[in-house]
């Protein structure tokens, strides 16, 4: 309630990817619910000290380039 879903995807070797092409590969492919409002593109996932997707630190960069919006 009151969150809205955020991909956050990293392409190979610099490339880009349209944030509607990625949505409409997924809209096939999850419930409607689960779809990302919103796409975001990192060289890298942040990590935490044991290798594992730091989750705090991208919902953090999710409120704040959402912040706007």
């Amino acid at each position: 309630y009151g969150e809205s879903v955020a991909a956050f995807v990293v392409v190979k070797n610099g490339q880009k990817a349209e944030e509607k092409e990625l949505i409409e590969h997924v809209r096939s492919r999850i419930a409607s619910y689960k779809k990302p409002q919103y796409v975001f593109q990192l060289d890298q996932m942040p990590m935490t000290e044991n290798q594992k997707i730091n989750k705090v630190r991208l919902r953090k960069m999710a409120e704040e380039l959402t912040a706007g919006l």
